[in-house]
């Protein structure tokens, strides 16, 4: 994330999360034939809420940046506002953990429904790929 752009009046009140104060936005470039499962990804949340875009953050609260899957457990647990976290192994495999209820109750169980439908997405690319 090298690249600064000043964003677009449209994009400040679309997309408010990822404007800097400044007006500016750090762009990531993800191009399918890198990275097929977070272009899946991407791909899957435009289709979602009509921008694919995400927040790439360091991934820590109240400790140090997660580096394993049980860091990234570990930051979830002390989290107040985070429902769920998603874990992507080097092969593939797609994990995920949530706050118990969360998943199921407080979002009327979105969550697992999107889960299962990006699984899907990604499968679908990979055999589309293959």
């Amino acid at each position: 994330m090298v690249l600064t752009a000043r964003a677009k009046p449209a994009a400040r009140e679309r997309i408010p999360a990822v404007i800097h104060h400044d007006g500016t936005g750090r762009l990531q470039i993800v191009r399918e034939y890198t990275d097929p499962l977070t272009y899946a990804y991407l791909k899957a949340l435009g289709r979602r809420i009509g921008v694919a875009v995400a927040v790439n953050t360091s991934f820590n609260v109240a400790g140090p940046i997660a580096q394993t899957a049980a860091d990234a457990i570990e930051t979830l647990r002390r989290s107040k506002g985070m429902d769920a976290v998603i874990m992507i192994a080097e092969e593939g495999s797609v994990f995920a953990a949530w706050h118990r209820g969360s998943a199921q109750v407080r979002d009327g169980g979105r969550f697992l429904r999107w889960l299962a439908e990006w699984r899907a997405d990604v499968t679908s690319s990979v055999r589309r790929r293959a």
